[in-house]
């Protein structure tokens, strides 16, 4: 209820029941966004490049000081790079037209790097990591730099041949994916129980197919009822700070 179990996490480890287990993510979201408007407030606009700077610095100062997993990985010194790296890049895009030029001017070998890397790293960072420690402070700069180029080139190549928004389907469901991401564990725990319960054992077929797609299925649907049925009450609390 206070967006603090990030800290459970690593004063604890992981929680006991697993459908909490991505909140600590929704933890270090919301403390930002409490913090970040008043940065932005007091801070005159012409310094924000020192802001962004200095807080990048901050996180990988403790990174390289704090080189241990749970805090690597939940804390929000640790992560709140990711959130500044992409202020910085919004930022930078409204300022410097050169950048948004050379975005929509990229060739077609340098709209698929960004994306091969994304597939990359998200396949080896384990053992990107465990093969040299040295590089873990750096790592999640590196990651978001990567998904920085995504969202840029999204953004604004809109003749980009990865542009998402020509898949509608995508782009409509993109209300859900708060729900997706905070209940998906829910339906991935009531699938692999009903799973246990008839066939009694893992195969091939089952691990790699049917759980995975029910599990997507599954939570789709719930992540549908929660927008239209509890999330929506609270979303249109907007039109009265607006």
């Amino acid at each position: 209820m206070t967006f603090t179990s990030n800290f459970d996490f690593i004063a604890n480890g992981r929680p006991d029941a697993s459908i909490l287990g991505v909140l600590w993510s929704v933890a270090i979201e919301e403390q930002f966004y409490l913090i970040w408007p008043l940065f932005l407030v007091l801070i005159p606009i012409r310094y924000y490049w020192i802001l962004f700077t200095s807080l990048i610095l901050m996180s990988l100062g403790y990174r390289i000081t704090h080189n241990e997993y749970y805090h690597i990985e939940f804390h929000t010194l640790s992560c709140m790079n990711d959130l500044v790296i992409g202020s910085f890049g919004a930022w930078f895009i409204i300022h410097y037209n050169s950048l948004k030029n050379a975005l929509v001017k990229q060739s077609v070998l340098l709209q698929v790097i960004p994306y091969v890397l994304f597939a990359i790293h998200f396949f080896i960072r384990d053992e990107l990591m465990n093969w040299n420690e040295n590089l873990i402070p750096y790592e999640r700069i590196f990651s978001s730099l990567i998904m920085l180029w995504i969202i840029l080139d999204q953004a604004v190549n809109t003749e980009g041949i990865f542009r998402l928004s020509r898949f509608k389907l995508l782009t409509q469901s993109g209300k859900y994916t708060y729900g997706m991401y905070c209940l998906h564990f829910l339906a991935i725990l009531i699938i692999v129980t009903i799973s246990k319960s008839l066939l009694h054992q893992d195969n091939f077929l089952t691990v790699l197919i049917v759980e995975p797609i029910s599990s997507l299925v599954l939570t789709y649907f719930i992540s549908l009822v929660s927008f239209n049925y509890f999330e929506t009450y609270f979303l249109k609390l907007k039109s009265r700070f607006t």
